[in-house]
């Protein structure tokens, strides 16, 4: 019973000590703007939460210099991020950290239009 105990006390320190090692997947819950040019270069704001060390993606092709605007390991984070070319049309845009990926799809994605030019301007709301 003292060796199950030991073990059981190992088990537990050992798991209070490691949990912040785990990394917690990202979240996604907004995307401003939500439409850019076909040519890219709009500066895009993503919030949503767990965004230490994000990459992002526009319909698979990798985002532009992706910011950490504030939040990081928190639930309310901020990116910023510069859409590269893409043809016209909904996309899924994928926010990936070492915990995951999270994403917005088809209406609540990225849309690109051929009719837009990019956004010189960057709005951070808090």
């Amino acid at each position: 019973m003292k060796l199950f105990r030991f073990y059981f006390f190992l088990l537990l320190v050992t798991a209070l000590f490691t949990r912040s090692a785990y990394a917690i997947a990202p979240s996604v819950y907004s995307i401003r703007p939500t439409s850019g040019p076909t040519s890219g270069g709009a500066v895009v704001t993503i919030g949503g939460g767990y965004f230490t060390g994000a990459t992002g993606t526009f319909g698979g092709v990798a985002a532009i210099n992706v910011v950490l605007v504030n939040g990081g390991a928190s639930s309310s984070a901020t990116i910023t991020a510069t859409t590269p070319a893409h043809a016209a049309g909904y996309v899924n845009v994928v926010v990936t950290t070492p915990g995951g990926s999270a994403n917005r799809i088809d209406t609540t994605g990225f849309v690109w239009s051929s009719r837009q030019k990019a956004s010189r301007f960057v709005v951070i709301s808090r």
